[in-house]
């Protein structure tokens, strides 16, 4: 199971250096403590708490960074870290500090482009690419329209592509 359990007195960086701790359980227990900020920073997206959202979505950040450092042939971890930089972009945009936002988008896709490079028939895959398109596209719709329609059309056409793959 992908959602291990993890020890409330265990620091991120001690559950995944500690002597014993087998790397494949520290990976999962941590990756569970990830997706637990990620969820929470979501919540408290949706209560308009966008302080404490971002720092959730900060820790989540740093677990994944850690995590793909520790084990970079771990497509999952690689994965995880690309929807951190997704939340994180969101909630710079929604900020309205644009050229964080970019930043972080921009490395969401650089991810989302070399796993479905990698693994050009995951469905999985192929939908995150098409999201970091959507996030950018949206980035640049007020702004810049011009650059928005660049991708928009990616989106459209890798949306257009997933549905005939199926």
């Amino acid at each position: 199971d992908r959602y291990g359990w993890v020890p409330p007195q265990r620091s991120i960086q001690a559950a995944v250096n500690e002597k014993g701790f087998a790397t494949e359980i520290a990976g999962k227990s941590v990756t569970a403590l990830s997706i637990s900020c990620n969820r929470l920073g979501d919540v408290y997206l949706k209560l308009g708490e966008v302080a404490r959202a971002l720092d959730y979505f900060e820790k989540s950040l740093a677990i994944d960074a850690e995590l793909h450092r520790k084990f970079p042939d771990s497509v999952q971890h690689a994965r995880d870290l690309s929807v951190s930089y997704n939340k994180l972009g969101g909630v710079y945009l929604k900020l309205g500090e644009v050229a964080q936002a970019q930043e972080y988008f921009q490395k969401s896709l650089a991810i989302s482009e070399e796993l479905h490079r990698k693994f050009p028939d995951s469905v999985e895959y192929a939908r995150d690419l098409a999201v970091s398109y959507y996030e950018i596209a949206n980035l640049y719709d007020t702004a810049q329209p011009t650059e928005a329609r660049a991708w928009w059309q990616k989106c459209r056409q890798q949306l257009r592509s997933m549905k005939e793959q199926r």
